[in-house]
């Protein structure tokens, strides 16, 4: 298959016959795909008041999911609802 894409994803058979006999084998495809990343905004520095509210807004993607961990000075940091 050239050029796979998402949608060839699946189970496939491959079956081989001849005058002697016929022996068939399957396999999955999986497809996968580089992560990305999308703001919302562009990354900005900015100055905040102590108790304001900063947002991050983000959309990844990439498959398999990726997982998804907020820094800060090194350390991970959990989103607040």
């Amino acid at each position: 298959i050239k050029n796979v894409q998402i949608e060839d994803e699946g189970n496939y058979r491959i079956n081989i016959e001849n005058s002697l006999g016929n022996i068939e084998s399957n396999f999955q495809l999986t497809t996968v795909d580089n992560v990305s990343i999308k703001s919302s905004t562009q990354p900005i520095n900015t100055d905040l008041k102590q108790h304001d509210t900063l947002v991050l807004e983000y959309t990844v993607s990439g498959r398999p999911k990726p997982d998804v961990v907020f820094m800060k000075d090194g350390k991970e940091i959990k989103p607040s609802a």
